[in-house]
């Protein structure tokens, strides 16, 4: 870009480019730098690319695998292969907000010669490969994590609700890097169904033995859900169809199992036609998330440990 162009115009064109040239923009000049680095550039940035995440247990060693594709009309050729970027013992994901990717684990720490396990939440920006850990404090089985960014103020945040005999709330804020208690929280305001806290629900998937029905919530309002349309594939008896994601066009992704092994299609709802994706792995060891770019975590130093429990 000229140095004859103003500032401001500068600024709009720089928050449509794509995260890579973004990312290559902050070596040109400090002063660009300093821009895109700044809290409200990082906010209010717009070049949001949707993209797929495909997680799955590879059918060679069992290791899980961690696959990008491009939600666009290159789908499903543009494909990236990722790595967890800390040592988290058997990994499990919370949720993806924003762009961003929880995760939980053990994470080994041998930094002192003495190797330990701590129960562990990493935040994840797979695309400015950025990282950063927060031990989880008081960690006892039947614990539900939630996470989500806050989406007035940007502030990653993961949620931790223990109930013993009463409830126990706590909040982790990116922004402060500590947890606070909520001393205040009504009985009633909290719902745990297996391992995750919901409030509403956006999309809800009826299932019979041979096709999913799927609905759609609006505005958080119970009384608009409405039926988008049947998930309705032809397989062998012995085979199993489960719905893993969407795409921003409504085509499905779905996995088809079968003798111990998977595979993930994207179904268009119109045509009822199947595409492979070229994703192989172990049967019901598929997950599929939907993200877009975003350069939160930009601002923090990679695999910053919080660790103040």
């Amino acid at each position: 870009m000229s140095d004859n162009l103003p500032l401001e115009l500068q600024l709009n064109i720089m928050k449509w480019l794509p995260i890579k040239s973004l990312i290559q923009c902050r070596t040109v000049s400090k002063a660009w730098k300093s821009l895109i680095d700044s809290a409200d550039f990082i906010k209010h940035y717009q070049g949001h690319k949707q993209h797929l995440l495909a997680s799955y247990e590879a059918l060679v060693d069992s290791e899980r695998k961690y696959v990008s594709i491009a939600d666009d009309e290159t789908f499903p050729q543009k494909k990236v292969s990722h790595t967890i970027p800390l040592l988290l013992q058997n990994p499990r994901i919370i949720g993806c907000s924003h762009g961003l990717l929880c995760l939980f684990g053990d994470y080994e720490d041998d930094s002192d010669d003495a190797i330990f396990d701590t129960e562990t939440v990493v935040l994840w920006n797979l695309f400015i490969r950025k990282a950063v850990a927060v031990v989880l404090p008081y960690w006892v089985h039947g614990t539900v994590l939630g996470f989500g960014v806050c989406p007035r103020t940007n502030d990653p945040k993961i949620v931790k609700i223990l109930h013993d005999n009463s409830w126990d709330v706590q909040i982790f804020a990116l922004n402060t890097g500590v947890w606070r208690s909520c001393n205040n929280l009504p009985r009633e305001s909290v719902q745990i169904s297996g391992s995750g806290c919901k409030w509403e629900s956006l999309v809800v998937l009826e299932r019979d033995d041979t096709v999913w029905g799927v609905w759609m919530m609006e505005d958080g309002d119970p009384k608009t859900f409405t039926k988008l349309f049947n998930v309705s594939v032809s397989i062998p008896l012995e085979s199993m169809v489960l719905a893993r994601g969407f795409r921003m066009t409504s085509e499905a992704i779905i996995g088809i199992m079968d003798d111990e092994r998977g595979q993930l299609f994207g179904y268009d709802p119109c045509s009822k036609h199947l595409s492979n994706l070229g994703i192989d792995g172990e049967e019901f060891s598929f997950y599929v998330h939907s993200y877009e770019e975003t350069l939160l975590l930009l601002d923090q130093q990679n695999l910053t440990v919080y660790n103040e429990v």
